[in-house]
């Protein structure tokens, strides 16, 4: 392979990385504003967005606990109601 055709690939590669790097980069600038729009959501539901996954866990764990709570009731209304079922 000649010099000349070295320096043409050489070239084309270059300007190939070029227009990946400038692709990658105005990927990672919509991630970026992406990311700060999903912030200012949680902020604007009075929520903190560093511990969002705390506050979830709680929040699931508080689900939880009443979901619970609501079938235990439910199985002392259906023991109640027996006796009247037969």
């Amino acid at each position: 392979m000649s010099i000349d055709e070295r320096l043409r690939k050489a070239i084309a590669a270059r300007d190939k990385l070029a227009g990946d790097i400038q692709r990658i980069s105005g990927k990672k600038q919509a991630a970026e504003q992406a990311l700060e729009e999903v912030e200012q959501e949680i902020r604007d539901a009075n929520l903190d967005p560093e511990t969002l996954g705390e506050t979830l866990r709680k929040l699931e764990q508080g689900l939880e606990t009443s979901i619970r709570e609501f079938e235990i009731k439910l199985q002392k209304a259906n023991e109640s109601l027996k006796p009247y079922m037969e």
